[in-house]
């Protein structure tokens, strides 16, 4: 029957709220991180661009 039996579903109910937070704080970040190092931004500058293929290293497949 899967998750219809009664009380299946609490458990997940109680993790929620950990793993939101979870990805909130560790994923998200990281996720972002990665993005923006393939791009020219600066702090303190609002406004930036994915950087062009002379700034990707040497990889085993194209940027």
């Amino acid at each position: 029957m899967g998750l219809v039996r009664r009380g299946a579903l609490t458990p997940y109910l109680f993790l929620a709220p950990g793993l939101a937070l979870f990805v909130a704080f560790r994923v998200y970040p990281l996720l972002d991180g990665l993005r923006l190092s393939f791009t020219n931004a600066r702090l303190g500058r609002a406004q930036y661009a994915f950087a062009s293929r002379a700034r990707c290293p040497s990889w085993p497949f194209r940027c």
